[in-house]
Formats: C-alpha cells, structure tokens, sequence
C-alpha cells in the first residue's frame, strides 16, 4: 500500500484546521466601546419591542415544544425553567417511556443516562448558561449580560443587526442574534457544547411566528436544518411544589468535563 504523500498530509491538515475554524466561535474577540454601546441600544430596542418588562414577575415557566427532525420523528419536549437561577426540568415524550432530566443549581441529572452508561456529560458553569440561553425569556431579563454588535446581513431582502451575546465577566461568547429593523430576534445561533476531542459546532435557528403571551411577543416557531421546534403552550407562574428543581432519588448526576477552557 502506497504511503500518501507529504503534500497531501499537509494539505489535509490545513483543510481539516480551516474546518475547525469556521465551526469554532471566535474566543478571541474583542469589542470597542463603540460595539458594546451599540449593543446595549439594540439590546433596549429589542427587550421593549418583545415586552420584557411583563416577565419581570415571573419566577417561573413551563413550556411544552413538539420537536420534529428530518427523519420524520417527533416527541414532545416539556420544561419547566426558574427564569433568574436557570434551575429547569425537562421531560421528552416519545414513542417510549418519558425522560426526565433537570439541572438543579449546580449539577444536572438524568434518569436515562443511555448507552453512555451514566457518561453523558455535563460543561462547566459556563456552558450550563451557554445552554440555559438557548430560551428566549432568559435572553429578554438578562440584562447584566453585554451586548456588542458584529455586522449587518440582509435576510430575505432585509437588513438585520448582528449582536452577541457576551459573558459578563470574560467577555466570552455565549449566543448570537439577528435582530431584523422592527426589533425581532429572527435568527440565534448557539454553540454546541465544548469537548477537549473536536471543534464546537453552531446551531442556528431561525425564528418565526411571535403572537403574544400575556404580553411577551415570543416566537412560536423555530427551525434549523435538521429540527422544527413549535410551541405548543407556555405558562408563567405556574404552581410547583417547594422542592420541583431537587434532582429525583432515582435519577443520577452527570460528571462535568474535564479540561473546559476558561
């Protein structure tokens, strides 16, 4: 068997890093003051158009999403999320039994840990709000969280603002956001959570169909290129039991990840 050459080692390498970059969000980055002021007007502009202000006496809310993918198989995603801690339960009803999961502050659980046998594991404090993020209502009242802005895109003819989301003590990535002339979030991408072996990988969504919940616009409608995500209901304040967000006796914690990069 022929040995491949050095030049076609070399080239795939660089393919193979080019890959990487474009997967990976840059760390690296670095906002003017400019960016950040910028950021936090659109960030205002967005929170008051969405009416953010009615979720500032929420403590709680559930939703129910029916989630579809490409290979024709649907389930039912029921959430139950704490807005300020980010303390949630979570239960997937498919064809077979349910599954619960949660996070309960400071670790999440399982009570199907899968063919990992336990293994599915967990990011560090960091990635949990990275994922956390991912619902819209957390994103309108985390306003300690800075904004910058990136660019302009037009979608659909349209021309959209580009903002990320920052960590607020790093300044690391955590979401961005496509924010269209009358202040809607039509497009969020997140980031799929670190691990030390492969490049993180973007999820975009893009969102659709708002209608209002006492008085919150919230998008009913969420699609990448392999899920459609639809809101089913959604209910703020509802009435849950002292300890809800204890994780179960029968369930397991799941092991953070090792070598996570601050």
């Amino acid at each position: 068997m022929n040995k491949p050459s050095l030049f076609f080692t070399l080239a795939l390498l660089a393919f193979a890093g080019l890959a990487q970059k474009e997967d990976e969000p840059d760390r690296r980055t670095r906002f003017d003051a400019a960016a950040l002021e910028e950021g936090r007007r659109i960030g205002e502009a967005f929170r008051r158009a969405l009416g953010a202000e009615k979720l500032m006496d929420v403590a709680d809310y559930q939703t129910i999403v029916k989630v579809e993918n490409k290979r024709g198989l649907a389930w039912n995603l029921e959430t139950t999320y704490h807005l300020v801690s980010g303390r949630s339960v979570r239960v997937k009803r498919g064809s077979g039994e349910p599954k619960h999961s949660g996070f309960d502050g400071h670790w999440e659980w399982t009570d199907r840990p899968g063919k990992h046998g336990g293994m599915v594991q967990r990011g560090s404090d960091k990635e949990q709000i990275r994922f956390w993020l991912q619902e819209l209502p957390v994103i309108l009242v985390k306003t300690d969280y800075p904004m910058a802005e990136m660019t302009d895109e037009t979608i659909d003819g349209k021309t959209h603002k580009v903002v990320r989301l920052l960590h607020p003590k790093d300044g690391s990535l955590l979401v961005d956001l496509w924010v269209d002339e009358d202040h809607f979030i039509r497009r969020a991408r997140y980031w799929s959570r670190y691990r030390a072996d492969r490049p993180q990988r973007a999820f975009v969504y893009d969102l659709s169909d708002y209608r209002p919940i006492n008085g919150v616009l919230l998008p009913h409608r969420m699609e990448s290129r392999s899920r459609l995500k639809t809101l089913r209901s959604l209910v703020f304040n509802p009435s849950l039991p002292k300890d809800f967000y204890r994780k179960p006796d029968a369930a397991s914690y799941l092991p953070p990840y090792k070598n996570i990069p601050e």
